[in-house]
């Protein structure tokens, strides 16, 4: 059937329309395609250039272009046979041009449909690897123009047991002494290992090795200084049952070596308070928001020697809880306020009905009461103490030794360097004590290069008749 002719100008004017403008896009879309073959062909593999949402978006494109292309071609078809001076070999020339077009766009299709299914199948791979290897980072992919990222993965649980709350700490010092004393000596080695049961009930423990070497004919000791329980109450209130240093002093409770100015500890806190004094006992401690701390114990007392060079020498009767009499104990209190910065003032008393209990038949009540401050403002620091022991008993009396004690004051300045802190001091102390009965002046410095490091300096003249000199030199560390 024949179309008149203006049919046959719609037709053709409809096809041009429409079917043009496809093989237009069609020429641009080639050099498109041609790079993509010529990259497959120098990589040696399919080569993923385009996300999964732009290969599928191309995908759809393309087969509504090929749709688009055979309507035109249709419509053009009809259009040439409507028109009587149109070469019939040319249409079929353009025809079979048409075609191959086509075919090879399926081609390009079907590699471009390929592509798509290896990228979804790669990603589904990452998501699997990440869901079921969640410690490993998961593994590089040959992704395209944006990368997915990854979560990061979960770290794996710590094994938890008694280790989550056990600490360990502890300290040491080496000293050299010269001048009327020559001597190099690794003073202490001490370890600290703490462990809490729950959140109120804790275990305390402090271990020293004194002077390296321990054992028969040797210097030193194997000491247990601290192995005691304690428990929170609430509001403030604890108790302590075992083996613990006592509360008095500045010293004898707080002594490693980085918290104090001066090599060897000073005199007063050696003689008169036997620091480092510990008992065997029970400790109830009441601590308040204002600053205030109140502690109250019952432990084993001293048993010191009642004759010989040491006689009544407080030092002497410190039995560190090593098979100790137990037949006279003792008490001791204490209290401590620090409610204002910078400031420390506290006091001790004790009472223990027989000093001597094993060494003289004579009962030898004493009490003993001293009183501290601990004052640091800035780089200026001071502290001070003062003990004094009261023993009754005829013995002592005849003596000189029924009225023992000491004090001393010690000015400081501590000042930031380059390098590290620096502290310079200056001390007096006076003892009147079973050992010695004389003043001591010190003066030295100490530099910290770490908060929990310090080296020290120091020189010591003891005032006595022998007028002792001593030139002192330390280092220490706390962890």
């Amino acid at each position: 059937m024949r179309h008149d002719s203006s049919e046959s100008v719609d037709a053709v004017f409809l096809g041009k329309v429409i079917f043009l403008p496809k093989v237009v896009a069609l020429k641009r879309l080639r050099p498109i395609l041609n790079n993509a073959r010529d990259e497959n062909r120098d990589s040696g593999e399919p080569s993923i250039t385009m996300n999964t949402k732009d290969a599928l978006g191309m995908s759809r494109w393309m087969k509504r272009g090929i749709a688009l292309v055979l309507t035109g071609a249709l419509m053009s078809v009809s259009s040439v046979q409507a028109e009587d001076d149109v070469d019939l070999a040319a249409i079929v020339e353009e025809m079979q041009a048409m075609k191959a077009r086509i075919t090879e766009l399926e081609t390009k299709l079907a590699a471009a449909e390929a592509k798509t299914d290896k990228v979804e199948q790669k990603a589904d791979q990452a998501m699997e690897v990440a869901s079921t290897a969640p410690a490993a980072p998961a593994p590089a992919m040959a992704m395209s123009d944006t990368d997915d990222l990854l979560a990061p993965p979960s770290l794996p649980d710590v094994p938890q047991g008694w280790w989550n709350k056990t600490s360990i700490g502890g300290y040491g010092e080496l000293h050299l002494n010269l001048g009327d004393k020559e001597e190099i000596d690794f003073h202490r080695f001490v370890l600290f290992v703490n462990h809490d049961f729950n959140e109120r009930l804790r275990l305390v423990t402090e271990l020293e090795l004194e002077h390296s070497l321990a054992g028969d004919g040797k210097p030193g000791e194997v000491e247990l200084e601290q192995a005691y329980i304690e428990g929170d109450f609430g509001d403030g209130w604890s108790l302590r049952g075992g083996l613990f240093l006592l509360p008095v002093g500045l010293l004898n409770e707080y002594h490693e070596p980085n918290t104090f100015y001066g090599t060897e500890r000073n005199f007063v806190e050696a003689e008169v308070i036997p620091t480092t004094w510990w008992e065997g006992g029970i400790g109830l401690n009441k601590r308040f928001d204002n600053g205030l701390t109140l502690d109250a114990s019952v432990h084993s007392g001293l048993d010191v020697e009642s004759d010989g060079s040491s006689a009544y020498r407080i030092r002497s009767g410190r039995k560190k809880v090593a098979e100790a009499p137990a037949g006279e104990w003792a008490t001791t209190l204490n209290a401590e306020y620090n409610g204002i910065a910078g400031v420390n003032i506290g006091g001790s008393f004790q009472y223990q009905s027989d000093i001597t209990q094993t060494t003289n038949s004579e009962d030898n009540q004493a009490w003993f009461a001293e009183a501290h401050v601990d004052y640091r403002v800035g780089g200026f620091g001071l502290r001070a103490l003062y003990g004094h022991w009261n023993i009754s008993g005829d013995t002592p009396a005849s003596l000189g030794l029924d009225q023992q004690s000491g004090f001393y004051i010690e000015p400081s300045y501590r000042f930031d360097t380059s390098i590290g802190e620096m502290g310079v001091f200056a001390r007096y102390s006076h003892l009147d004590s079973a050992r010695l009965d004389t003043g001591v002046y010190d003066v030295g410095i100490n530099y910290w290069p770490h908060e929990n490091v310090v080296l020290k300096a120091d020189y010591t003249r003891v005032d006595d008749a022998t007028d002792q000199d001593f030139l002192n030199f330390g280092i220490g560390y706390q962890f």
